[in-house]
């Protein structure tokens, strides 16, 4: 049965063998803390500039929703601009193509289209440049975010291959955002997001020195209780914020139901992932404020 199928994973999954001597040997956080803190002194000038204009922001403006200092909160979609004519747009645009698939009998992909695709639906390129959501991720990271990616993932039911399926942190960046969009109705059984809070995950990564690898239900429970997971179940149009660095989750173990969601992320400037060329080519928006002209930027930008 597939609900055995996500107890089979390696339970050595917390060595990370056949890898560089970094990830063989130091835990995930304190890699990702590292690798920015070497970006901050490259380039340190940015990281000052970006944290005085977050405050700044935040000083004029304060958002009227925000994300807990555990990286996990359900955030209101109606609340954040541009969400209704995105929500209704991608409903129906993303029903189009999965029915198309079905129909021509595609090989499965967990993702319907790429962010460039994606973001050529202008109140989509809105919403994720939107002054107010910037400004409640902004508020979490302590800095003016950088846009990272977006995509629209199906999980497919009966589909082992669908998403994420095991628990892992992202090596993004030392934190980072990601803001889930449900686009179907979620219940247990449609592969809802679920996750660890950060003040649990970070105590896992403490008793066991976390490298970064997928890990299996009986590892992470060895260390933890089963009642500090949450499973992000809602209908859709429900809006998840997740520090996917700091909280270990997993998603899509779409046992009875297909799961669609469009996943927006987030990070700070300064990180190793080259995400230049995509940048680059996004439509720039008209009267930008500060914090979304510094979302458009990026370490890899030269």
């Amino acid at each position: 049965m597939m609900k055995n199928r996500y107890e089979l994973i390696n339970e050595e999954a917390l060595y990370a063998k056949n890898q560089n001597i970094l990830k063989r040997y130091i835990p995930l956080d304190t890699r990702l803390a590292l690798i920015k803190l070497h970006f901050i002194i490259k380039d340190p000038k940015p990281f000052f500039i970006r944290k005085l204009a977050n405050i700044k922001s935040l000083r004029l403006q304060r958002p009227k929703q925000s994300i807990s200092e555990n990286g996990v909160s359900e955030l209101c979609g109606k609340n954040l601009p541009h969400f209704e004519k995105i929500f209704s747009y991608w409903l129906e645009k993303s029903s189009e193509l999965i029915n198309n698939k079905k129909l021509n009998n595609t090989r499965y992909s967990k993702t319907l289209l790429n962010a460039n695709e994606i973001l050529m639906h202008k109140p989509t390129l809105k919403f994720a440049f939107s002054h107010e959501l910037l400004s409640i991720i902004g508020e979490y990271l302590g800095s003016a975010p950088s846009f990272h990616e977006v995509g629209l993932w199906w999980g497919k039911a009966g589909e082992s291959s669908a998403g994420s399926p095991f628990f892992h942190l992202d090596s993004l960046d030392s934190s980072c955002i990601r803001l889930y969009v449900y686009l179907s109705d979620v219940n247990e059984g449609d592969g809802p997001f679920c996750v660890i809070p950060k003040n649990e995950s970070l105590r896992f990564i403490r008793k066991t020195g976390y490298l970064g690898n997928s890990l299996s239900d009986k590892t992470v429970f060895k260390y933890l209780p089963l009642s500090s997971l949450r499973k992000l179940t809602g209908n859709a149009g429900s809006v998840f914020a997740i520090d996917a660095s700091r909280s270990l989750h997993y998603g899509s173990r779409c046992l009875e139901g297909d799961r669609v969601a469009l996943i927006f992320s987030y990070s700070s400037y300064h990180n190793d992932e080259n995400t230049a060329s995509f940048l680059e080519c996004l439509p720039r928006l008209n009267n930008l404020t500060t914090l979304q002209e510094m979302a458009y930027d990026h370490i890899s930008i030269k």
